[in-house]
């Protein structure tokens, strides 16, 4: 019986030896994965000075000397010159556009700060501070429906998402009434479900499966501005918390964003408040 207890215990020894040669062995991959990813990010960072200083300031300044050879010169050209000159100025223009845009969205989830308790109720006022003059042109009225949580986040990160479905909410406003944007939160058992919902033009069922790929666009280039990147930050975002994006359209009628964020990433904690109304010029 002696015996059979030390065999016991002898097996238990080697069984826990091995077990810590295996987390040894798993913890020296995991660093091994940060260190690459930290190379990664560095080659990321390297890549978005490259894009911004190489790139986009060359390219303004073709812009800027053909728009000033038009103006200097343009009554000597003919028609057709001009128009080409035109063409010039406009491409150059929405490629400037597009390198930025591409900027942002490779930055989106490279973090210089912390994590804070953000309190989500606080960043849609920093959103209609800044969104302010659209807002005030437009006549958009922005609405909790009930009180948003505090999170534990990137608070840029909640800023931009926001802000970009708070933007398009606006701008693709019908034409027929003011913008009524109602923003609104429900507690999941394991993650915050949030919506932003509007009464715009909406568009049709077809084009949702592709509508938060990068350049993806809705409508005509000449008709609304932006390059169609906003929604794939929105995309990258909400992947960052474990979460997802989706919405409903109804032509017409208007359209709704929900997206989703786990709670083991978020920390969340709500607060209960209902019909708090933020509207334009308040």
């Amino acid at each position: 019986m002696k015996q059979h207890s030390l065999d016991e215990m002898a097996r238990l020894n080697n069984d826990l030896a091995n077990t810590q040669r295996v987390l040894m062995k798993q913890n020296a991959e995991i660093i091994n994965l940060n260190e690459r990813l930290q190379i990664m990010n560095t080659a990321l960072e390297e890549f978005t000075y490259v894009a911004s200083h190489d790139l986009r300031e060359p390219l303004r300044m073709i812009t800027g000397f053909t728009g000033l050879l038009k103006k200097k010169y343009g009554d000597q050209l003919d028609e057709k010159a001009n128009l080409y000159m035109d063409f010039a100025v406009d491409g150059g223009t929405r490629m400037v556009a597009m390198i930025e845009d591409l900027l942002e969205l490779a930055r989106t989830g490279i973090h210089r700060d912390v994590k804070v308790h953000v309190d989500l109720n606080d960043a849609v006022q920093e959103v209609k501070a800044n969104l302010f003059s659209s807002i005030k042109e437009k006549g958009a009225t922005i609405i909790l429906s009930n009180k948003l949580p505090v999170v534990f986040a990137y608070r840029s990160d909640m800023l931009r998402i926001f802000q970009n479905l708070v933007s398009n909410a606006i701008k693709f406003r019908d034409k027929e009434r003011e913008p009524m944007i109602y923003i609104g939160a429900e507690e999941r058992e394991k993650e915050w479900l949030f919506s932003i919902r509007d009464n715009g033009m909406g568009f049709a069922d077809e084009n949702i499966q592709n509508i938060f790929e990068v350049f993806t666009r809705l409508n005509s280039k000449d008709e609304f501005e932006g390059t169609g990147i906003g929604l794939a930050i929105c995309k990258k975002i909400t992947a960052q918390y474990d979460g997802r994006i989706w919405c409903e359209s109804d032509i017409g009628k208007g359209t709704v964003f929900y997206f989703t964020m786990a709670h083991e990433n978020l920390n969340a904690f709500s607060a209960d408040l209902s019909n708090v109304h933020l509207e334009a010029g308040r």
